[in-house]
């Protein structure tokens, strides 16, 4: 029996249930009847806390409208510099770089949901370059939080608005690819 906190968890539940009956060919998941479907989501992984769902999209939305809004408002920050001839710092390339891979991640993320709103049905080969690629990038993701880690403390003349600009990268990247791990964005199976 799957326990609820109030009756509208439950009714989200049996909406999905109902979607998922009537929309997926239970003969392709070798299910005879909904009560498997409902067995598959009584022991996953993500469980069904709404509460975590809502927070889940929250950030997935802000993390997307981040990394989608920052590479233009850096683009025209890095024109204004060029034309005043300001030296740009390691920092500022390390950090640019950073929120720039994190803009890969949203990227590459939000073809892979496009792909899925578009067909459910993708096989394994479908799915595992974007897999690999989540991998490539969160490794390019760690070496540039490390190099701007050390540029920071090697660089006294760091802007306030530039500090705070790194810190909400540093916050939205960890989140985010909390959330697509939680969703199993980096698995293919």
């Amino acid at each position: 029996m799957l326990l609820y906190s109030n009756k509208s968890e439950m009714a989200v539940f049996e909406q999905v249930v109902f979607f998922l009956a009537n929309s997926v060919n239970l003969a392709q998941m070798n299910c005879q009847n909904t009560e498997s479907v409902i067995k598959l989501f009584k022991y996953s992984k993500v469980g069904l806390n709404l509460t975590k769902l809502k927070m889940s999209l929250i950030i997935t939305i802000l993390s997307l409208a981040f990394f989608l809004i920052g590479p233009i408002v850096l683009f025209i920050r890095f024109l204004i510099q060029r034309k005043k001839k300001k030296i740009r710092t390691l920092f500022d390339k390390l950090s640019t770089g950073f929120l720039l891979s994190g803009t890969l991640i949203a990227l590459n993320n939000f073809v892979l949901f496009m792909l899925f709103g578009i067909n459910l049905a993708r096989s394994v080969s479908e799915v595992s370059p974007f897999i690999l690629v989540n991998y490539l990038i969160v490794g390019l993701v760690l070496l540039l939080f490390i190099g701007s880690i050390w540029a920071w403390r090697k660089t006294e003349e760091i802007t306030k608005r530039r500090k705070v600009l790194f810190m909400a990268t540093a916050i939205l990247v960890v989140l985010f690819i909390f959330v697509l791990s939680n969703w199993n964005f980096f698995t293919s199976l």
